[in-house]
């Protein structure tokens, strides 16, 4: 498991980061040679569209810096994730660190509300995709 030191916890408190998450094989402990480090980054507020990509370069960059000891970080921007891979982290993620626990508890709610009204479309349109797959294979 990750440990932050207090210099760490700075660091991420200044670049804006509420919390940080572990996910993945290395979550779950199925990790193996070639896994690579998932990190679930949840800002204090959405990244626009137009600057996903570069905020999540950036933010990269930064983590890997910050743990200059572990190779092959992947680093997901938690605000802009789609809502199945939300609650998943929030579900099975290991929490490293946390600046604000009230944030934290608004954007559990707030993704379980959202992942609770779009679960009968989700599985409405799953199950339509799996009987035109194999309606196709047969």
């Amino acid at each position: 498991m990750i440990r932050l030191n207090s210099a760490q916890q700075n660091k991420l408190k200044k670049a804006g980061v509420i919390a940080l998450f572990l996910f993945g094989s290395k979550a779950l402990g199925v990790d193996g040679p070639l896994s690579d480090t998932d990190i679930a980054i949840l800002l204090d507020k959405k990244v626009p569209e137009d600057q996903i990509f570069r905020k999540s370069v950036d933010y990269e960059y930064f983590i890997s810096n910050l743990f200059p000891k572990i190779k092959d970080i992947e680093v997901t921007l938690l605000n802009n994730a789609p809502i199945g891979l939300q609650t998943t982290i929030l579900r099975e993620g290991k929490l490293l660190f946390c600046a604000d626990y009230q944030k934290l508890a608004d954007f559990r709610e707030k993704t379980i509300i959202l992942a609770c009204d779009l679960l009968p479309f989700i599985q409405y349109h799953q199950q339509n995709f799996l009987n035109r797959f194999y309606a196709n294979t047969t």
